[in-house]
């Protein structure tokens, strides 16, 4: 990961554009993802047990939203060098619990809800935070601080549309999105995980049509999809297990399909509800 990194960085820094998402932009076929703004491969701690990837970074068309903080406000001649450069946006990501405590954030706080009746969790979850707004600064930290977050497509986009939708479209972008894959596989067996959940139901479709790709890396077996009947609303919520070998590695994971419903972002109760099914289910 840190090669894709200084690659993307270094595009950035000389050129004032990304070249690696320009090549994925023309792969698809469409200008989908940002080319000009410091990418996103992960936040929080690399070793940490507890692993939740994203599809991608948000947001990209508001400069001015607080969450975007992959753009220098000052402009590269801000930094003095490359390394200067390099140094700061890693620092920004593993240390972005802290650099924006005092924000509180739906998205970062959905996450804290949904880990929150993890039973093995190695950092704390305030219980209950959702009803002071101190503790929810804490258990904001410590969800970006202490677990780790990966994107699959590290350039922000204002949505996730019309890529992995369904079968259909999973078997006709996958083969540009493989080494996408690998990556974020690597990044996970660094170190070893006791969670490792996919929080959309855009990773069942990509994964349930990877073995149509000659040579694919990695054998990934899908379970069937289980339903979460919540006692409050109509939602249907929805988790699969899925299991995957990697060079010489099995990684037990999830596949969280609701996690990104947008009638989820402050639903905490839910939200816990939620991730108590999936991690039920995920350790059965």
């Amino acid at each position: 990961m840190k090669s894709n990194i200084l690659n993307d960085l270094e595009s950035l820094f000389n050129n004032n554009f990304i070249a690696e998402a320009r090549n994925l932009n023309e792969s698809l076929g469409f200008h989908y993802f940002n080319e000009n703004i410091q990418p996103m491969y992960f936040n929080g701690k690399k070793d940490a047990k507890t692993v939740l990837i994203m599809l991608n970074p948000g947001n990209a068309d508001n400069p001015n939203n607080p969450y975007n903080f992959f753009e220098d406000k000052n402009g590269k001649s801000h930094y003095k060098s490359f390394e200067e450069f390099y140094n700061d946006h890693i620092n920004t990501l593993v240390n972005y619990g802290t650099i924006d405590f005092e924000r509180l954030d739906n998205f970062d706080l959905k996450q804290a809800a949904f880990l929150h009746n993890f039973n093995n969790l190695d950092f704390e979850i305030p219980k209950e935070f959702w009803n002071n707004d101190n503790l929810k600064r804490i258990a904001k930290r410590n969800v970006l601080m202490d677990k780790l977050q990966l994107e699959f497509i590290p350039y922000a986009s204002r949505d996730f549309k019309g890529i992995l939708d369904n079968g259909k479209l999973a078997s006709k972008n996958i083969v540009h999105l493989k080494k996408y894959i690998y990556r974020v596989l690597d990044a996970i067996i660094e170190h070893p995980r006791d969670n490792v959940i996919f929080c959309s139901k855009q990773f069942y479709n990509l994964f349930s049509v990877s073995q149509e790709i000659e040579g694919f890396k990695a054998k990934i077996e899908m379970g069937s999809i289980k339903e979460f009947k919540d006692t409050e609303g109509k939602l249907k919520l929805r988790f699969s297990k899925v299991t995957i070998y990697y060079k010489d590695n099995i990684i037990n994971a999830g596949i969280a399909h609701s996690f990104a419903s947008q009638a989820l972002p402050n639903a905490y109760k839910k939200m816990m509800r939620y991730g108590e099914f999936c991690y039920n289910e995920m350790k059965k």
